[in-house]
C-alpha cells in the first residue's frame, strides 16, 4: 500500500496493489472505515496529518487481512 499526496490538488491518495478475486476495497484511517471502492486507489478529501491507513479486500468469501498501516501522514 502506498500514501501519497496528489500534486496537483494536495488531497491524500490511498493506493493498494490489485488483490487477485477482490471485489472492492475497505480503507481504514485511524482505526474507522471511510470508504468502500472498487478502485485499487482512494481520494480522501479529508486526511489529518499524523492518520495511518491500512486496507482490506472483500469479496463474496469475505474480507482479507487488513494490509500493514502506511507511514503516517505528514503535517
Amino acid at each position: 500500500m502506498r500514501v501519497t499526496r496528489d500534486p496537483a490538488t494536495g488531497e491524500t491518495v490511498v493506493a493498494r496493489r490489485y488483490d487477485w478475486g477482490a471485489a472492492r476495497y475497505e480503507v481504514w484511517r485511524s482505526g474507522r472505515r471511510i470508504g468502500v471502492t472498487r478502485l485499487m486507489r482512494f481520494v480522501d478529501t479529508a486526511a489529518v496529518p499524523g492518520a495511518r491507513y491500512t486496507v482490506r479486500a472483500l469479496n463474496s468469501l469475505g474480507a482479507s487481512p487488513f494490509s500493514a498501516p502506511s507511514a503516517p501522514v505528514p503535517g
